[in-house]
């Protein structure tokens, strides 16, 4: 993933927006993170675009470990 490529960073965010995006965050939350957490992050900002979700409990996952 070029989750770091600003070109690619908005992509994600305007394709995470057009359906459902449970696999994007899904896969995006899941990325082993630097110590800046910039994978979750970007997972969260997928999460902000309002997305469709089929898994709902996705949401909540990534907030939790938002918390930590």
């Amino acid at each position: 993933m070029h989750k770091d490529d600003p070109f690619w960073h908005s992509t994600i965010l305007i394709y995470a927006g057009i359906g459902d995006a449970s696999e994007l965050v899904k896969r995006t939350s899941a990325i082993e993170d630097n110590i800046l957490n910039s994978s979750l992050f970007l997972a969260a900002e997928c999460l902000g675009t309002g997305p469709k979700l089929i898994e709902i409990d996705l949401r909540h996952q990534v907030i939790e470990r938002l918390k930590v």
